[in-house]
């Protein structure tokens, strides 16, 4: 039985996973206190000028997901811009 029960925790940490990353490329664009955030592509350098007539209004596709935190903690984008986690807030 104890063997069953670390199968089902284990399962349970991948169905909910508490951090995630975007692909290369990309960047965490959202985080919300949800869990929920979005992915969007890096933008291009020089693809986007006034004299090619693009539009720089146009939004990115954006990738979503969540995060599940728990025990307190609340989700937070991490310092390298592709990543979000969990982080537990002190109490005051």
């Amino acid at each position: 039985m104890t063997l069953v029960s670390m199968l089902v925790l284990a399962l349970c940490a991948i169905v909910r996973p508490s951090k995630l990353s975007c692909p290369l490329s990309w960047h965490v664009s959202t985080v919300l206190p949800s869990g929920e955030f979005g992915c969007a592509r890096n933008p291009a350098s020089g693809v986007c000028d006034a004299k090619a007539g693009c539009d720089d209004n146009t939004p990115d596709p954006e990738v979503r997901g969540r995060i599940y935190c728990s025990g307190g903690s609340v989700p937070i984008q991490r310092g390298d811009g592709q990543t979000v986690g969990c982080m537990r807030v002190g109490r005051r």
